[in-house]
């Protein structure tokens, strides 16, 4: 066989692996074990209801976004303003005492620090809130015999396409009812 770079002949025969050669190594049964039984079992069902909720409310947020409320504004200003000069009040030298959920200003300050981003930041703790109501309703359909899919899907679903709630985008009504159901 002629070697095409160089032009010279070399053998056809396959010569032993030297040590650059790459090695599979054999993969731990107990990792096998674990991985199958992740993907199989309810634990799997559980991760999968609570990835999917939080992806379905980063894409109820994504048409939302735009809409937000002047009050959720105020809740957003309360947040930046802790975040990045971590004064309470909507704005900086200011010290005022109207946001109506010191929770959800603590969360979303939190994330804006990590991010820095307000809005971004109502879109993350709404995926985190829904992801946690599918993980709650999961439990309670487990406790309560419901559909283990059924169940926190529709609750999950009916928080997500509700006008009225839909118009909170940004204030503490969704974490209120994922605190309520948790």
């Amino acid at each position: 066989m002629q070697d095409v770079c160089s032009g010279r002949l070399r053998s056809a025969t396959p010569t032993a692996p030297t040590s650059t050669s790459v090695r599979l190594h054999r993969v731990p049964e107990w990792l096998v074990a674990r991985t199958v039984a992740l993907f199989a079992g309810a634990n799997f069902r559980l991760a999968t209801m609570v990835a999917a909720a939080g992806l379905a409310g980063g894409v109820m947020f994504g048409f939302a976004h735009r809409a937000m409320l002047d009050d959720s504004m105020i809740t957003l200003s309360y947040a930046r303003t802790l975040a990045e000069h971590g004064q309470w009040g909507m704005v900086k030298g200011l010290t005022s005492n109207s946001a109506t959920s010191v929770l959800n200003v603590l969360l979303l300050a939190a994330i804006i620090v990590v991010i820095g981003h307000p809005v971004v930041a109502v879109g993350i703790l709404l995926m985190t809130t829904m992801a946690a109501m599918a993980w709650w309703g999961t439990r309670i359909a487990e406790d309560a015999g419901l559909p283990i899919r059924a169940f926190p899907a529709a609750v999950v679903g009916l928080l997500l396409v509700n006008p009225v709630l839909i118009s909170t985008i940004g204030l503490e009504t969704y974490l209120g009812i994922a605190l309520v159901v948790g």
